[in-house]
């Protein structure tokens, strides 16, 4: 009886968890189409890991913040829609191609998985 209830409960945070994947998959990809210079080049999207993290405090933020305005592949001054209120945030990463260069962006979502808080860009 008790092997069935791990089960159930297994099963349960499973199904959670893909909810929230897909959940923060659709707010980056309007972010992306808000803030992008041209957000119709970035193809072949490919997201990977999803999860949550207590680490990325305020300062980091400022700073993926500021060097993200000086990302060519974006609009200057993106207008973040929330400040991050509690302790967790989520982040989902994702790969893509903007014309023949890759890419792989981490994008770090408040913990309604409502907005994008910040993101920090590695060309790959």
């Amino acid at each position: 009886m008790r092997r069935v209830l791990y089960i159930i409960i297994g099963v349960a945070l499973l199904c959670a968890s893909c909810g929230q994947r897909y959940e923060a998959k659709q707010v980056v990809g309007r972010f992306i189409e808000q803030n992008a210079v041209n957000p119709d080049l970035f193809k072949s999207k490919s997201y990977l890991k999803f999860d949550s993290t207590k680490v990325v405090g305020p300062a980091a933020i400022a700073l993926m913040r500021r060097q993200a305005d000086a990302d060519p592949l974006y609009k200057r001054g993106i207008h973040y829609e929330a400040e991050p209120t509690g302790a967790k945030l989520f982040y989902i990463s994702m790969t893509y191609r903007y014309d023949t260069v890759s890419y792989r962006q981490t994008f770090y979502l408040d913990e309604q998985l409502q907005h994008v808080v910040a993101f920090k860009n590695a060309q790959q």
